[in-house]
């Protein structure tokens, strides 16, 4: 109005926009001041809209109010109930927000409104006020589609990428389809999400031909769960800085900085790698890991249980554990190492997608034969007499890729050697059967298999291998035992799935024959689908947090306390009730009261045990805390929770 009101001479319309220009700058800064103020303390509208004007004209910084109240917007008891740092991060506040200056140039200013809006935008530990913008100054992570960005950032290797830009290739419109499915069926899981700066290291990568193999039939498991990661983290929206060698690792952690004790705009978020790739940074990097160790995520396919993730622990049981401990002793949260099946609650399982070609499947009734699953001689090795009661039924297929002539496979094979993954899916779409030979285990191929509509023949373990029974995992950081070669579709069972001991003739020519005549669909669990693996990814990075001492994801809410049997581990103790164990919720049941109540202990006692807490024990060590560990004659009591079908990883609530 006060523009308006002015005479302007026609010749002054320079003047004029001039003056306009710097009136709407004025006014846009005094009601951002206006909305800041609002939001972060009761002032009355009016009052605020006169202070943030007068600190502008002012241009003069205020001296901070005398007596000020601490205790203003602290959230009330139902909001704290999934934010249990909350409480402990306010008192800290109350002082300890002078200890640096970086908290006041943040907003702090010692009121309790600013301590809430700082807890809850910028470190997450508290609920955000309503009308406030959760994600604070960060950026927005917005979705991502261009493969020509996410390419660009391959550059230290060309040939460890091969496979994985093929890959990513292949798959780029499943992703896109699968990032609009899980934005459509989950929108508040998937939208108003922070963009993350994130380190990804290809460890295995680096000084192998890890690589290089991938195009001769070499092993493909971590390839494929890298390729799915990076796709899908970049099709989320996030900054990405990926390497496969260590002088690029090395300039990627170099380009961030932090100073002092708050977030700045120049600082981490996650960072991915594997224990070769961990082994690098602790090298070259040291300050930088032990700075950002709670930071970060480790792919470990067969994962990695309490007592060997504890030096001191598997130190002290060497005995019973084994001797070495290569792979183990890192001391991180149980939940910071990332599986390729989701195997073991203790850990996170981070999965990949079985990539399926579109139809065209070969209807049933016209597929014929048995397709061997291993690509190369050696998978061969001991296998001759289930090849030849395979073909007492039918004709066999294989696709080894170093079988020179046809003397190196048993009589009538029909090898068609390695096989682009195209073509291999094209092969399973034909055949009836897809005939496992026990090796290697849990690789990904018999869910592709079943996905396209092919019998997969489960070889059976008698005993079961794990590390105190077979070479193969005897330094693997696990007890975990496997009884079959892919325990997840042992758990799928008939008709998709037949798991048989195969060295048993009789038993694996009637698997065979039934597999012959049973009709099947193909099938594919939904968490092994590109939207279910984009909205498992979207809810990991964005809320689980290993830095805190609580766990705010899964949320609290989400606890379902069960007593286990005498002798039973909580995975097992859970899944009885139809529940499954979460390692990140044992803090909220390692309580004196917990036991006092639940157990009827007059007398509790800690002590340093992975089965703690058990009856009138509490944990002494939370590197111990184990979901999968048993001790005779031990009642535990056990952090359960709920899980969505086909969809583990995360709960009800988790959403």
């Amino acid at each position: 109005q006060f523009y308006r009101g002015m005479r302007w001479p026609r010749l002054c319309r320079g003047a004029r926009l001039l003056f306009l220009i710097v009136l709407s700058i004025v006014g846009g800064c005094i009601v951002y001041e206006y909305w800041t103020l609002s939001h972060l303390s009761e002032i009355s509208p009016t009052e605020t809209l006169l202070k943030a004007s007068t600190a502008l004209l002012k241009a003069e910084p205020e001296e901070p109010p005398q007596n000020l109240n601490t205790s203003e917007c602290f959230p009330t008891i139902s909001e704290l109930a999934d934010f249990p740092n909350c409480k402990s991060k306010w008192e800290w506040m109350r002082n300890g927000w002078k200890t640096d200056a970086c908290y006041a140039t943040m907003g702090v200013n010692g009121t309790g409104c600013s301590f809430r809006y700082f807890l809850s935008t910028v470190e997450k530990h508290c609920p955000v006020m309503e009308g406030v913008n959760p994600h604070g100054n960060r950026t927005l992570a917005m979705p991502n589609f261009s493969m020509d960005e996410l390419f660009a950032k391959m550059v230290d290797k060309p040939v460890n990428f091969e496979f994985i830009k093929k890959r990513i290739t292949r798959m780029w419109n499943s992703w896109k389809e699968g990032y609009e499915e899980s934005v459509r069926k989950h929108p508040k899981s998937m939208e108003n999400r922070s963009q993350l700066r994130i380190i990804l290291h290809l460890g295995f990568l680096t000084n192998t031909k890890f690589g290089e193999l991938s195009s001769k039939g070499g092993p493909l498991g971590e390839l494929v769960q890298w390729s799915d990661l990076i796709a899908s983290l970049h099709i989320l929206g996030h900054d990405l800085r990926i390497s496969t060698q260590t002088d690029t690792v090395v300039r990627n952690i170099d380009s961030f900085s932090r100073t002092g004790p708050c977030p700045n705009g120049n600082q981490i978020d996650l960072i991915f790698t594997d224990i070769m790739g961990l082994r690098v940074m602790q090298k070259k990097r040291r300050a930088f890991v032990v700075t950002n160790k709670c930071k970060l995520r480790l792919l470990d396919s067969f994962g990695t249980q309490a007592e060997f993730n504890s030096r001191e622990y598997f130190n002290a049981h060497k005995t019973e554990l084994g001797k070495t401990n290569p792979w183990g002793g890192h001391g991180l949260a149980l939940r910071q190492f990332l599986s390729l099946y989701p195997h073991s609650p203790d850990n996170t399982f981070l999965g990949f997608v079985v990539n399926t070609h579109p139809p065209n499947h070969t209807e049933r009734r016209d597929r014929s034969g048995v397709l061997v699953y291993g690509k190369e001689k050696y998978m061969w090795e001991k296998a001759e007499e289930a090849v030849k009661t395979a073909m007492e039924v039918t004709e066999v297929h294989a696709t080894v890729a170093d079988a020179s002539d046809a003397s190196s496979l048993p009589p009538g094979v029909i090898n068609h050697g390695l096989q682009s993954e195209e073509d291999f899916h094209a092969l399973l779409s034909k055949v009836r059967v897809f005939l496992g030979l026990g090796f290697p285990f849990e690789g990904p191929a018999p869910l592709e298999a079943v996905a396209h509509g092919a019998i997969f023949i489960n070889p059976r373990f008698i005993p079961p291998k794990g590390r105190l029974t077979h070479k193969f995992f005897a330094e693997k950081p696990t007890l975990r035992t496997l009884s079959s070669q892919c325990p997840y579709l042992e758990e799928m069972g008939e008709p998709w799935v037949i798991t048989v001991d195969t060295q048993n003739k009789t038993a694996l020519k009637d698997a065979l024959e039934r597999a012959m005549l049973s009709e099947v669909t193909p099938r594919l669990p939904s968490e092994l689908t590109a939207a279910g693996m984009v909205l498992r990814v979207s809810l990991m990075v964005d809320r689980l947090n290993t830095c805190e001492q609580l766990p705010s994801w899964p949320p609290p809410s989400a606890l379902r306390e069960r007593i286990g049997e005498e002798g039973a581990s909580c995975e097992t103790t859970c899944a009885a009730a139809g529940l499954r164990c979460d390692s990140a919720l044992f803090p909220l049941v390692n309580r004196r009261e917990k036991l006092e109540k639940e157990m009827g202990c007059e007398r509790v006692g800690t002590a340093p045990s992975i089965v703690a807490p058990s009856r009138c024990t509490l944990q002494e060590k939370a590197l111990l805390f184990s979901c999968s560990s048993s001790l005779a004659g031990t009642v535990r009591l056990c952090p359960c929770r709920d899980f969505l079908p086909d969809q583990r990883e995360l709960c009800t609530q988790c959403l």
